[in-house]
């Protein structure tokens, strides 16, 4: 059963840890470290102090391994969590948003069945933040959240130190307590799936066109990084229907920059940074079926996908929708979300800038209407 916690986080900007002489060790360990015999104070005395503990850097977990955190931190024994640094974990805003991502990271942490490893750091991983925990029984710990610089907010993993072991516990699919976004327009038409890497997606179906619409904006109130090769690029869209607890794929085209708008390599392709409160409409994909539209001898179809799409930052075609699987079609409306996968980019990354975590965007589950569509795609496509 995971353990349900209530963690006070104390968040300490400056100033230390004082007064710990007693740490998670074995005890004859501690007997040879609590005390260090006497040392020569600058006025001149004697005092007896602890000795400075040099043994919390291992990079084996001991018999941490195969633990989840909970096992190695009981949630009811934790007495303070300080943080010491922070360096691009938090998303809140003021001193209560950032108390509540600590504390939603703890939460998740605590409840998770993720197993300790031996201590391990990914290429171009980094610290985003760094705090220090004390047991209610005198234990020690220090604790580092690991991510990406050059994708802040996106924690991978935890590395968790104490005496004599060190080990890694991997952090997947972290959540924001307020991942629902904060500078994306909002109106009662349109609705924004979970932010996943500073970004979210909103989606709009439009049966008349056989379209749907879809938009990937900037969740923060910082300038995401993105990779423009990606957003819209066939490979990595799809558009799934649910069929009882699963997800099934559906055929669909996407514009611009389908297979039959491509055929060339890409060689503008960049790392671009979307403002805050912003939604894309720069990428490879629209910028490369541009440049070739008018080598190309366009047909009805793509000029009207061209004229009610030129806002988004790209569109599923929906004209195949009478190519489903018949058992889709026959079950009127469904529900469907649109899946966009990329990566975050590195700093001076080069082409095709997968160097990054790899990351998955969900619109919002919305409805479709599969018989109306096929009807009308059909009919479409018959003119």
């Amino acid at each position: 059963m995971k353990s349900k916690i209530h963690l006070g986080l104390a968040l300490v900007l400056s100033g230390g840890l004082l007064g710990c002489s007693s740490v998670n060790q074995p005890p004859s360990a501690a007997a040879k470290n609590e005390t260090s015999g006497r040392f020569q104070t600058s006025s001149g005395g004697e005092t007896a102090i602890p000795r400075v503990e040099l043994n919390f850097s291992s990079m084996k977990a001991g018999d941490w391994n195969a633990k989840p955190f909970r096992e190695i931190i009981h949630p009811d024994t934790v007495k303070r969590i300080v943080r010491a640094r922070e360096s691009g974990f938090v998303r809140g805003r003021d001193i209560a948003g950032e108390q509540a991502d600590y504390d939603t990271f703890f939460a998740q942490i605590s409840g998770s069945d993720e197993k300790a490893t031996d201590w391990a750091l990914g290429d171009n991983e980094a610290t985003l933040a760094e705090l220090v925990i004390l047991t209610k029984t005198g234990g020690l710990f220090r604790i580092e959240i690991i991510g990406y610089p050059g994708m802040p907010n996106v924690p991978t993993a935890m590395l968790i130190y104490g005496s004599g072991r060190g080990a890694r516990i991997e952090m997947k699919n972290f959540k924001y307590p307020h991942s629902a976004g904060t500078g994306l327009p909002k109106n009662n038409a349109l609705a924004w799936g979970e932010a996943v890497g500073g970004l979210q997606m909103a989606c709009s179906v439009d049966v008349s066109a056989v379209v749907i619409h879809c938009w990937v904006g900037n969740a923060g109130d910082k300038a995401v990084a993105y990779n423009d090769f990606v957003f819209g690029y066939v490979e990595n869209v799809v558009l799934e229907v649910r069929q009882g607890t699963n997800w099934e794929r559906v055929r669909v085209e996407v514009f611009p920059g389908d297979n039959t708008a491509r055929g060339a390599i890409p060689t503008d392709t960049k790392i671009r940074e979307l403002p805050p409160g912003q939604t894309m409409t720069e990428t490879w994909t629209r910028r490369d079926a541009k440049a070739r539209r008018p080598y190309r001898d366009a047909g009805r179809r793509e000029r009207l996908l061209v004229s009610v799409c030129e806002g988004d930052t790209y569109a599923l075609d929906l004209t195949d929708a009478r190519w489903w699987p018949t058992n889709i079609l026959q079950q009127g409306t469904v529900e469907a979300r649109v899946r966009q996968s990329f990566h975050s980019p590195l700093p001076s990354e080069e082409y095709p800038f997968v160097g990054g975590p790899s990351l998955t965007l969900f619109s919002p589950v919305f409805k479709l209407d599969a018989i109306a569509l096929s009807v009308v795609a059909g009919s479409k496509t018959a003119k």
